[in-house]
């Protein structure tokens, strides 16, 4: 029960998202670039989907049978494409998210004990993660409410001069 709580409080801290790093215009080219980072997922055309991987990108577990635990470890394009099934397989649930590019936003995803939200980051959200106040990020945050093995994923997407990368991944228990 303890773990539940605190995945939820820590939901909460992560997604109590406002507009105060991202102006409307950025959001909707930030949910563009996540729109084709999608199509690109579902067609697993990895050629394409390296466009928004920043390289290295860090916090992958054993994508090619290394352990990368301590996230201190990065994960290149290299390894990316060489292991591309592993990868995929691993972020596979960022294309069910539905974007809606007229109003910026993006609809979360619930299925049994899994649910998937994502949004944008403000200053608030960067100072709990130890992040500068001003970095822009887009975040897919999921959640697996399973009694038994309560768990989420954070996928970190920075924004930075108009190009949106994958960044980084937090796992938690």
């Amino acid at each position: 029960m303890k773990k539940l709580v605190m995945i939820l409080l820590l939901f909460i801290s992560v997604f109590s998202f406002s507009q105060e790093n991202f102006t409307e215009n950025e959001k909707n080219i930030a949910l563009k670039q996540f729109v084709e980072f999608q199509k690109a997922l579902k067609n697993k055309d990895i050629n394409t989907l390296k466009n928004y991987i920043d390289n290295p990108v860090y916090g992958f577990n054993q994508i090619d049978g290394k352990s990368y635990q301590d996230y201190e470890v990065p994960v290149s394009h290299n390894d990316i494409v060489k292991y591309k099934n592993r990868f995929l397989d691993g972020i596979k649930e960022m294309a069910l998210l539905k974007v809606d590019l007229n109003s910026n936003t993006v609809k979360k995803y619930n299925k049994g004990n899994l649910e998937i939200t994502a949004g944008f980051s403000t200053e608030e959200s960067n100072e709990n993660w130890g992040l500068d106040s001003d970095e822009k990020t887009f975040e897919v945050f999921y959640s697996y409410d399973d009694p038994d093995y309560p768990g989420y994923n954070r996928y970190v997407f920075k924004f930075e001069n108009n190009k949106l990368k994958l960044q980084a991944l937090y796992v938690g228990p």
